[in-house]
């Protein structure tokens, strides 16, 4: 972060205060907290992921192994599942659950509980994520930032 030009936008994926051991500076969640918010399908996000962490798939056994450290979080057939699927290389399916099962209600009571003006929120809404369609994306963004 110290290396951002302050005068130029910076895209991120909204996150809490800490993420993993790190704390992310207060006055940065406050302005994330603040800005657009960019909605996608499930698909396209589903898209975005078996691209983007693809090398998990040639991972398996330490997916499936990592998929333990949700124990308490989901239920163990579930984990089960995940496992499974994670060994067999089945990452659609396994990304598609994750996201309905985990992380979607996750982010949900985050959200509820940590931006307490996300109905209010300005959205842009996209389908495609690919790397042309995230380019596009932000342009549109800054041309529409800088006539606001």
């Amino acid at each position: 972060m110290m290396h951002f030009d302050l005068v130029r936008p910076v895209f991120v994926e909204a996150e809490s205060r800490k993420i993993f051991t790190l704390f992310v500076p207060a006055t940065l969640i406050e302005r994330i907290r603040a800005a657009l918010c960019i909605e996608t399908s499930r698909e396209a996000r589903v898209e975005y992921l078996l691209r983007d962490y693809a090398w998990l798939g040639k991972q398996s056994a330490e997916l499936a192994q990592k998929q333990g450290f949700l124990k308490g979080l989901q239920a163990k057939e579930t984990l089960s599942h995940w496992q499974d699927w994670a060994l067999a290389r089945a990452l659609s399916v396994l990304y598609t659950e994750l996201i309905d099962l985990h992380y979607y209600p996750l982010y949900t009571r985050s959200q509820n509980r940590n931006f307490t003006r996300f109905p209010q929120a300005q959205r842009c809404k996209t389908n495609d994520l690919s790397t042309a369609g995230i380019e596009q994306l932000a342009a549109s963004i800054l041309k529409h930032s800088e006539h606001s």
